[in-house]
């Protein structure tokens, strides 16, 4: 056993990683009887793994409920190889802080994690990208392209997708976790500097957002629901800059009591998120 560094980590498949971890575990399981002197004895138990990884760019490789081959690179060459699911994907957009694009995407054991040496190296085009200019437009539903509305004084913008992936064990599987796909969500947080609660969206108001980032790609999310404003603080004593973070999250199905639209939602690539293929209407 040695001491290595993360200089040469790569993860298959992924360009423009910057950091890349992993979590094992095994739910020991413990009992007392009349012969264990008041103490536990622990027998193994079921074997689950979880993982991350961030990267640069607006555009993520996989989607949530999407199963993947996760090789993950040490320094040493050694890897870290399974069956993964995604569980989640959170897109981070700085643009007070003129800050790099980025997303993290965590994710959960589909198969047994083992050790190998499979070479993995990142040979692609960074594919980092200025969270400066990046804006968030909406429109009502039904609405054209023409009809889109700029947030005014956008400071940061979280977008989280997520899938409610659910686990399982069986006699087939070994003591090992697996998971299949469960129900999709997505959540928009935008905090954003006002002086007029009116101009922003109220709660319960329902929106396309389209939120093109510095590259010219965009996210088109139809649609989602406000649900509240927070974080509007006066503070006199600092003559701090008023501001505010406003919360929605999807609605897949616009209805304005006349008119029953479905939604969807589109990456940077065009390419459908959700719903996905064959889920019905």
């Amino acid at each position: 056993m040695s001491v290595i560094s993360g200089i040469k980590g790569a993860v298959n498949g992924i360009d423009t990683v910057g950091k890349w971890s992993i979590t094992t575990k095994a739910d020991t399981q413990a009992y007392h009887a009349s012969n264990t002197r008041g103490g536990p004895v622990r027998l193994p138990g079921n074997t689950d793994w979880s993982g991350s990884y961030d990267a640069k760019g607006g555009a993520p490789a996989v989607i949530p409920g999407e199963t993947f081959a996760f090789v993950g690179q040490l320094d040493s060459g050694l890897t870290a190889e399974g069956q993964a699911i995604v569980d989640r994907i959170t897109i981070n957009i700085n643009v007070e802080g003129g800050g790099v694009v980025g997303h993290t995407v965590t994710f959960s054991a589909a198969g047994d994690l083992s050790t190998g040496s499979t070479p993995v190296s990142d040979t692609t085009d960074p594919a980092g990208i200025t969270a400066i200019g990046t804006t968030v437009e909406i429109v009502t539903p039904g609405g054209s392209d023409s009809d889109l509305e700029s947030i005014a004084d956008l400071r940061t913008i979280t977008l989280t997708l997520s899938s409610d992936n659910k686990p399982y064990v069986t006699s087939d599987t070994a003591g090992g976790t697996r998971r299949v796909a469960g129900n999709f969500n997505l959540e928009l947080s935008l905090t954003v500097y006002l002086d007029d609660l009116d101009e922003v969206p109220q709660p319960n108001d329902i929106n396309r957002v389209v939120i093109t980032l510095s590259d010219l790609t965009t996210w088109d999310v139809s649609f989602v629901r406000w649900s509240e404003i927070t974080g509007v603080d006066v503070d006199v004593d600092n003559a701090a800059l008023v501001g505010a973070t406003l919360n929605a999250a999807l609605t897949g199905v616009s209805d304005d009591g006349t008119t029953v639209l479905d939604g969807e939602v589109l990456d940077p690539n065009g390419d459908t998120v959700w719903p996905a293929e064959g889920s019905g209407s």
